[in-house]
């Protein structure tokens, strides 16, 4: 698997995956400039992103793997989950990511993030990136 940085060439098929998985009112400037697509021979199968901000906080983009994909996405995501934090970082303290999807968690969990918050829709989860204490932003 091979992990490379974004590119404008990539956004028609960003597009497709999106709308594979239905998810509507997706707007294609919502790419911040640290967003990532993961490759299996060659072909492009997953992306994700984080947003830099100018603190020491990161959020946390989306995350989609392609349905055409049938390989091990527990994989995908973990790489591209990788690469997010080692690249946010270089600027950042923390990285802080919500989601109303399950299966996101314990692959959030597994890039050293920490549960902060749950409801019954929506998980926030909260990381330190060079170790450092995540309680004051946990519940």
């Amino acid at each position: 698997m091979y992990i490379r940085k974004y590119r404008s060439e990539d956004l028609e098929l960003l597009l497709s995956w999106f709308s594979e998985w239905d998810w509507k009112g997706f707007d294609p400037s919502m790419i911040p400039e640290n967003a990532f697509i993961a490759e299996i021979n060659g072909s492009a199968v997953g992306f994700s992103c984080f947003a830099s901000t100018d603190c020491s906080i990161a959020l946390m983009g989306y995350t989609v793997i392609t349905k055409q994909y049938l390989g091990d996405s527990k994989a995908v995501v973990d790489e591209l989950l990788k690469s997010v934090t080692e690249a946010a970082k270089v600027k950042h303290k923390y990285l802080v990511y919500y989601t109303n999807t399950a299966f996101m968690v314990p692959r959030m969990r597994k890039a050293g993030l920490k549960l902060a918050h749950k409801n019954s829709k929506t998980w926030v989860l909260v990381g330190g990136l060079n170790g450092e204490d995540t309680q004051f932003l946990e519940e």
